[in-house]
């Protein structure tokens, strides 16, 4: 008893340290205007204007009457929303940091690639889950939204102001839980959170991966599919189901001897090939060779979706040359796709490597997928019937083209190359492939 009232106690305690930590303050919110924000909603933020924005951002916290002003893009096809005032985009960002203490620290896209790759090359059987949730921001709904903003480390001041935007923003015809908002991403994943601890303690399961919406499960296949697929729909709030259009179910058997392709499938931007390679002089009786083949052969390419996805901003890029006849902008652009760069984290400020390489790490260095887009770069810029579509376009001469033809998607990632571009040259690059 003695023992449950301490626990009870130093629980109560790191509640309310929690409940402190939220509190919105002048200092908290300085922490959520970053350096980037300077060229993205105003050419410069001097001390005074600086005071302001956090002035009008700190009694839009202590409004109970503040209406947020949103605005809808468009973006792949979807509609997004986002605050108009930075007042008011750096409260969001104040309470997406609120928001995120109940959660546990993510794995990154490569950390979870590299355990999965693990479990794909082990000689047992298994069986492979692909689940999607179908139309996850959109189908959930502002009672689930309520559910998990009352959990007891979020702040009442938190849950209240979060609610209040995305009342506006349904007021705005959105619906669920609205793309683009700064928090919507963080919630997402606290929404999910449940689901992700039920899942992963099931008996079956060896392998757990949910990325967004995006589901991965590696069972030992003992389990009965239908069952499976029922339970696991139950741990999701009511109003979420699975894409069936999109599940994919993959039954491996236990290694072979014989060469043989036993799953592809695509998670996360990759492709992956499980292969029963056949290793040379093996037969049933060679207990030397046996021993080396537990293990399974696994080759790991870019996904086809990732292919489309650059091959779409090569072609984008070249035709806004040929409309503009901007050559050295054409060359940054190409290379920025075939190569990395070092960035500065907005809001930690920590530098870190992006691009080619180290956004695709796991990617068999001999993979197909890198000499497809070679191809695909070569024959663009060899062929001028992207010009021929375009009036007035400027078409590339010989020697620009043979310019072009050094880059390289294969070489840019064997030799991790590295470029380096300012912000603002950064965002003209991007402008190309924007939404």
């Amino acid at each position: 008893m003695i023992c449950s009232n301490i626990f009870n106690l130093t629980a109560g305690k790191n509640i309310e340290f929690n409940m402190t930590k939220q509190a919105i303050t002048h200092k908290t919110l300085d922490k959520h205007i970053y350096s980037s924000d300077m060229s993205e909603h105003t050419k410069s933020i001097d001390s005074k204007e600086k005071k302001e924005i956090l002035d009008k951002s700190f009694n839009c916290s202590n409004s109970l009457t503040e209406c947020f002003e949103i605005q809808t893009v468009i973006r792949n096809k979807k509609p997004c929303y986002t605050l108009k005032s930075f007042h008011q985009v750096t409260l969001a960002r104040n309470l997406t940091s609120n928001i995120r203490l109940p959660l546990k620290k993510a794995k990154s896209r490569n950390q979870i690639s590299r355990q999965l790759l693990q479990h794909l090359k082990e000689g047992t059987s298994y069986r492979i889950y692909r689940l999607d949730i179908k139309s996850f921001f959109e189908s959930i709904s502002i009672n689930t939204i309520r559910k998990v903003l009352s959990h007891e480390i979020i702040s009442n001041q938190t849950k209240i102001l979060t609610e209040k935007i995305i009342d506006d923003v349904h007021k705005a015809k959105g619906v669920g839980l609205p793309r683009g908002l700064e928090f919507s991403p963080t919630l997402a994943e606290l929404i999910l959170q449940d689901f992700d601890s039920k899942v992963s303690v099931q008996d079956d399961i060896f392998f757990y991966s949910r990325y967004v919406d995006d589901i991965l499960i590696i069972s030992s296949g003992f389990e009965d599919r239908k069952k499976f697929l029922k339970l696991i729909k139950s741990f999701l709030p009511n109003e979420l189901s699975f894409n069936y259009n999109k599940q994919k179910i993959i039954d491996v058997p236990r290694r072979h001897y014989n060469f043989s392709e036993v799953a592809i499938f695509d998670y996360l931007g990759y492709e992956y090939k499980v292969i029963d390679n056949q290793i040379e002089g093996e037969n049933k009786n060679n207990k030397k060779n046996k021993c080396k083949s537990i293990f399974r052969e696994v080759k790991v390419s870019l996904s086809q979706q990732k292919i489309k996805k650059i091959k779409t901003r090569v072609y984008r890029a070249i035709h806004c040359y040929i409309k503009t006849g901007d050559y050295k902008l054409l060359e940054d652009r190409l290379s920025f796709l075939t190569s990395n760069r070092l960035m500065k984290d907005k809001k930690t400020s920590k530098v870190f490597a992006t691009g080619l390489y180290y956004n695709n790490v796991n990617i068999d260095s001999s993979s197909e997928s890198l000499k497809n887009l070679d191809t695909y770069l070569r024959r663009l810029i060899l062929t001028t019937h992207i010009s021929n579509r375009v009036t007035n376009s400027h078409a590339l001469n010989s020697s620009q083209k043979r310019l072009l033809l050094n880059y390289s998607f294969e070489k840019g990632f064997l030799n991790n190359n590295y470029k380096r571009f300012s912000p603002d040259r950064l965002r003209s690059i991007k402008d190309a492939w924007r939404y």
